[in-house]
């Protein structure tokens, strides 16, 4: 008898899963709370850090609460992958960079 498709696509039991993971379900639900005020209302959320609404602001705001909500539906799916976490990480790296302006 020949073992079934699904039997050998299944995961090892050692692997660790990153569902249950409280660092990975705390970032997923991090950046949710973070991205959804900046997609809905990007020039008050501006504000609120002291950048100001200026149009510009407001579309690196929403750019940046996107990427937000793309990490938290990558970390609170059913089976996240790593590379949201280390996606979610190393944006968090990118936005606390001392960009300069022209």
């Amino acid at each position: 008898m020949t073992p079934s498709p699904t039997a050998t696509a299944r995961r090892p039991a050692t692997e660790p899963s990153l569902r249950h993971d409280p660092l990975t379900r705390g970032l997923g639900v991090a950046s949710a709370a973070l991205g959804h005020p900046q997609v809905t209302r990007p020039a008050g959320f501006a504000r609120s850090l002291g950048v100001g609404d200026a149009p510009r602001h407001c579309v690196v705001t929403e750019l940046v609460g996107v990427r937000e909500l793309a990490a938290a539906a990558g970390l609170l799916a059913r089976r996240p992958h790593p590379g949201w976490l280390w996606g979610r990480v190393c944006g968090d790296a990118m936005a606390g960079m001392p960009w300069t302006s022209p």
